[in-house]
């Protein structure tokens, strides 16, 4: 009986590109042993002498084979009314009519309402997304979720879209993830305290937080690392993040995230999805 060739999931979490902290990975899939691996681990990506960040990316994504998946851990898409034309609405975007920013408008009321938020600016649709606004409230707890166009994210999202330009004729299945949602998630169904998964990229106690939630992945999410690739996780938090959205492509394939139309917000079906991982399987 010959034996099946791995399926590879590739993860990427991006950073400015002239730092050396963008982090990729690739986990593989050995459906004759049912394990999952992760095979090849790439910290602090950077420029190298007359090769750029991007080139280095691209060129070790083009040199994969049996790509099932790509994830990010950053924006694919860009708002819904970042370059179309409101100028009927004068300014009030609570008068656009697309059915993702009164989508928005009308979540927001729900969630301000149901917290009693005094939360006064309603969303900002030329700056953040539907599922940005879906995920500030969710699971009923509240998360502080970075603008898609806001100063930290916006050159992310650009070179996150410029890398995916340069691979649109591979076709590869792509996703995006938000690693506090994902983090929270899968610490949430493996039993962590949610101080650890609040504490996975914080300065000052991340690396212990890491630590833990590296150990839930191993022996919960059944993920073999090699230990030195462990340590490296655990003092990178880029590299922490592009196993995290290697794995979130890995659960998408085997069945394990919520489908958009589970979702119980009426979110709109115009509007792009994030992998979010179920709870109960």
């Amino acid at each position: 009986m010959p034996i099946l060739k791995p399926i590879a999931f590739l993860g990427y979490s991006l950073s400015g590109l002239k730092t050396q902290k963008t982090s990729m990975c690739r986990l593989e899939y050995f459906f004759d042993q049912k394990r999952l691996f992760l095979a090849d681990l790439k910290p602090k990506v950077g420029h190298d002498k007359d090769i750029s960040g991007d080139q280095v990316l691209l060129e070790w994504t083009l040199n994969q084979s049996d790509i099932q998946s790509l994830t990010f851990d950053t924006p694919l898409t860009l708002p819904p009314c970042f370059d179309c034309n409101c100028s009927r609405v004068l300014g009030n975007l609570s008068l656009c009519q697309k059915p993702d920013v009164i989508w928005m408008n009308q979540h927001f009321e729900k969630m301000r309402v149901q917290f009693k938020s005094k939360e006064a600016l309603p969303p900002i649709a030329y700056l953040q997304r539907p599922i940005d606004v879906y995920f500030k409230h969710f699971d009923e707890k509240f998360f502080d979720i970075d603008l898609p166009l806001g100063s930290n994210m916006a050159p992310l999202l650009a070179r996150t879209r410029f890398v995916l330009r340069q691979l649109s004729d591979k076709n590869y299945p792509t996703h995006e993830i938000n690693k506090k949602i994902v983090s929270y998630r899968l610490g949430k169904k493996w039993g962590l305290p949610e101080s650890v998964t609040r504490s996975l990229h914080s300065s000052a106690n991340g690396e212990p937080a890491r630590e833990q939630f590296l150990k839930a992945l191993i022996d919960k999410g059944q993920l073999f690392i090699y230990k030195q690739d462990l340590k490296i996780l655990a003092q990178d938090f880029h590299a922490f993040n592009s196993v995290l959205s290697a794995y979130m492509g890995f659960l998408k394939f085997t069945g394990q995230v919520e489908e958009l139309k589970e979702n119980a917000h009426a979110y709109p079906e115009s509007s792009d999805w994030s992998l979010i991982p179920k709870i109960n399987i």
